[in-house]
């Protein structure tokens, strides 16, 4: 067999002639190479971005293939527009709505502001847009990044795509090492792995295999531990593995004997990318973060309290307060730190409004937050009292270290809601950003679903009780079902079918998938609005699964046609044969959305929920969440998904008068799930399915399984205070 000679990438900057067809995800175009060895012949361009128009000048990066059905073509996997070398590319260049936050309005701005020429201006003295009307920051970055990126980084393009680099994952390493990226990653791909998004281990090995690195190779070995044991914690929700589990996954991972793995740990351990404590190896994030959280508590509660003899007089109670509820309030007006739980109905929300209340009326500001933006929402509109995100109100951001130096202290009362949403890395940030004088309450559900990243803090603060706590049990909602059954999950017992918690069986998926279309045209028949159902499902995948839903849904919710919205990627699904499918969705206005990422620039968080009120084709779509109609643009429009289903971890922190729920055997189900769905319902709960896999998941408890250290940190550390 004749091995087939691969073809190395080739460079082109051209000037499009005739555009064929053009959108924001692909491109095909007639154009002119401007040098190189495809001088003065026109050639077919296929390109994966978009929009392009005649006479752009583009520098590409990619391959010649004969397709047999279009012929020659030049497919290019990086694509951006060349750098302008005159005023007139220049007003393309802005104008061209390319280069994120800039258009043809803002070019007048520029030309009032520079009236001898905006390019010779900003060649000589770019700095002079900051004092430019409606140039922020971010649009100068991205006018500097979009620059950069047409003026030489073509070639470093062209040699990441030898290597195996999709378009995605070469802008990611590029904007990690700039023009270094070659010489870096020839020196060792492996290097900053886990610190790059959108670049991973499979693409590593592509660069490495280039590069003649061999499998047992040091570098490769200890990046493999790294990133065997990364995966392992945070697919498990643990915090650490056995040394051994730490071996068998790296072992999985990278093809090698145990032998090779066990003599490598030690120089990783080294290294500083993973902790050894004992038989435990941790990722290195993650024990920082669990010793940072017991240190915060243990400072905290070495401070001194207010004494509840001086306070008592000054509080300000509900009428409607029970003598626990009043001793919640005392006790989170008095202590540094301590803690709220209880279930749903419990009163939780009633001690809130009595504490904000009275923290008040005694001079102390309140900060109300939660992990989510849902869970802020719910809990400003449950007390009346505005309520922001964690990531929002502390500046922290996903990923990096967010803005220390422009962070506002955060004094006063403190309250955070839906604690059992809280991962330890959000905890560990949370706490070392709220001031050492503040008084924290830490509010939630002991029952719900853990944190869908690593770790279980509630579990753990409760296990080490090491805060002052005050559980409320007694339930006063007229919800007599869902409490009944929340009850009976809560002490591993079956649930019942009740006439406000129903359980209907269906043989499969696809008539589970009817039934909540039949459910949802009843209650809509009943004058039911829309925004009060809330279908909630254990996966994505499945034909009761959130793709299959949303679709279901779509076509019967939706007020617009089919057609009229803008179509784009969500995501894959596995079919029953195993095959993976690429999935895409059309957003149109009137739709249920919700924002999949976070965006300090946007102001929206992972797991909002709004509704599409306006949709410029291909371009943009105007989304209300809460009250404020926010504009996805460019990339930023795949940050939305249909949300007339989600995925029951994404329902922590709703609530809905009515929740639907279709429900077959996986791997995702637990008592914790299912506890979680069932108190997301204020009026009525309904799980379709198979009555079996509904009651087996009683049995199963996650949060329980979890491992992580910060119990044995909390009793080490604040028992030394």
């Amino acid at each position: 067999m004749t091995a087939t000679k691969e073809v190395a990438a080739k460079v082109l900057t051209v000037k499009v002639q005739r555009v064929r067809s053009t959108s924001e995800q692909f491109s095909v175009y007639t154009a002119s190479p401007e040098d190189g060895p495809l001088l003065d012949l026109f050639i077919t361009v296929k390109q994966f971005c978009g929009p392009v128009r005649s006479q752009q000048r583009w520098c590409v990066a990619g391959k010649e293939i004969d397709d047999p059905r279009w012929g020659k073509q030049f497919v290019a996997q990086f694509a951006t527009l060349a750098a302008p070398r005159t005023e007139g590319e220049f007003s393309d260049f802005i104008a061209s709505g390319l280069v994120d936050g800039w258009d043809m309005w803002k070019l007048f701005e520029l030309r009032k502001a520079a009236p001898k020429g905006v390019l010779a201006r900003y060649l000589a003295e770019p700095e002079f847009l900051n004092d430019v009307d409606g140039v922020t920051p971010e649009m100068i970055a991205s006018l500097r990044g979009m620059w950069q990126r047409g003026s030489g980084l073509a070639p470093i393009y062209a040699r990441l795509e030898d290597w195996g680099c999709n378009g995605r994952q070469a802008d990611a390493l590029v904007k990690y090492y700039g023009f270094e990226a070659v010489e870096r990653l020839r020196e060792n791909p492996y290097a900053k792995i886990l610190e790059i998004n959108g670049y991973g281990w499979k693409t590593a090995e592509s660069i490495a295999l280039a590069n003649d690195i061999l499998a047992n190779d040091p570098r490769r070995v200890e990046a493999g531990l790294e990133v065997a044991v990364h995966e392992a914690t945070w697919q498990a929700g643990c915090t650490w593995l056995y040394e051994g589990q730490a071996v068998q996954a790296a072992r999985d991972l990278l093809g090698v004997p145990a032998a090779v793995v066990e003599a490598e740990l030690a120089g990783a351990v080294a290294g500083g990318h993973l902790v050894r404590d004992g038989e435990r190896i941790y990722p290195e994030h993650l024990y920082r973060a669990e010793q940072t959280i017991a240190a915060q508590i243990a400072q905290r509660v070495s401070r001194h309290g207010n004494d509840y003899r001086h306070i008592a007089p000054r509080i300000d109670p509900i009428d409607t307060c029970s003598p626990l509820q009043t001793q919640a309030v005392l006790m989170a007006l008095a202590e540094p730190i301590c803690m709220l739980t209880g279930g749903p109905g419990t009163g939780k929300t009633t001690a809130l409004k009595s504490l904000i209340r009275s923290a008040r009326g005694c001079g102390l500001a309140v900060t109300c937050m939660a992990p989510t933006g849902k869970a802020a929402a719910r809990m400003a509109e449950a007390t009346g009292y505005p309520a922001t995100t964690i990531h929002s109100r502390l500046k922290i951001v996903p990923g990096g270290e967010g803005g220390l130096d422009e962070l506002e202290p955060v004094a006063g009362l403190v309250i955070v809601d839906e604690v059992s949403m809280l991962d330890t890395g959000l905890a560990a940030a949370m706490l070392s950003r709220i001031g050492p004088a503040a008084q924290i309450l830490l509010v939630g559900d002991p029952d719900q679903l853990p944190s869908v990243g690593p770790g279980a803090v509630l579990r753990d603060l409760i296990r080490a009780d090491v805060l002052p706590r005050v559980h409320l049990d007694h339930v006063y909602r007229n919800e007599a079902g869902i409490a009944v059954n929340a009850a009976r999950m809560r002490a591993g017992e079956d649930i019942l079918s009740l006439p406000d918690c129903e359980i209907v069986p269906a043989e499969s998926p696809e008539g589970a998938l009817r039934r909540v279309l039949d459910l949802v045209r009843a209650r809509q028949s009943n004058g039911t609005d829309d925004s009060g159902i809330l279908v909630l499902t254990p996966t994505n995948d499945g034909p009761s699964g959130r793709l299959a839903l949303n679709t279901a849904l779509q076509a019967l919710l939706s007020p617009s046609p089919q057609g009229s919205g803008i179509v784009q990627y969500a995501g894959t699904s596995t079919d029953p044969d195993g095959s993976i499918r690429k999935r895409s969705e059309e957003l149109r206005c009137g739709d249920r959305v919700m924002v999949t990422k976070n965006s300090s620039q946007l102001g929206v968080f992972n797991g909002q929920i709004g509704t599409v009120v306006d949709v410029m084709v291909p371009r943009s779509l105007d989304v209300e969440i809460d009250g404020e109609v926010i504009n996805f643009a460019g990339t930023n429009k795949h940050m939305l998904t249909l949300a007339y289903a989600i995925t029951g971890h994404k329902s922590q922190g709703s609530e809905a008068p009515i929740v639907i729920a279709p429900i077959f055997r996986s791997h995702v189900l637990s008592r914790e799930w299912l506890y979680t769905v069932i108190t997301r319902a204020r009026e009525s709960c309904t799980l379709i399915g198979d009555v079996g896999a509904i009651q087996a998941c009683i049995k199963v408890r996650r949060a329980q399984e979890r491992r992580t250290g910060l119990a044995e940190a909390l009793a080490e550390t604040v028992g030394a205070v």
